[in-house]
């Protein structure tokens, strides 16, 4: 994937357009997202500022997706920070209303990602729970 990316400088923009108005369950596959961002194949600048559109307007999925992006990408794997997804964070740490369901979703990455400072690393501050699978 990096060599595509060097030989074509363009790829990134047009796979983040691409992936941005492609379906629903397609745009959320957390581990396709992830591998494309690793590899720059994706601007993580457009992703977080469509993802943060995504939340208020899908929910649970896209709380959970944003969720799982950011523990991979900052947490688990540690190539982003999380000022990369400032734009989702804000919303998280905002959105009082949404539809958020104990069982459905990573409470404890979510409760401490939303608790966090906007200039807090992410890697410093998110602590995810360790029963997790």
């Amino acid at each position: 994937l990096d060599a595509i990316r060097k030989e074509h400088p363009g790829l990134p923009a047009l796979l983040t357009s691409w992936l941005l108005k492609s379906s629903n369950d397609w745009r959320m596959c957390s581990d396709v997202v992830c591998a494309l961002l690793r590899y720059d194949l994706i601007l993580c600048s457009e992703l977080d500022a469509a993802a943060s559109k995504w939340i208020p307007e899908f929910g649970v999925p896209a709380i959970e997706f944003v969720v799982e992006v950011i523990e991979t990408c900052c947490i688990k794997q540690r190539f982003l920070s999380k000022q990369s997804f400032r734009l989702c964070a804000d919303v998280l740490r905002n959105a009082r209303s949404l539809p958020l369901s104990s069982d459905s979703l990573p409470h404890e990455a979510l409760v401490t990602l939303t608790a966090m400072s906007p200039t807090q690393e992410c890697s410093e501050a998110v602590r995810v729970d360790p029963s997790r699978p």
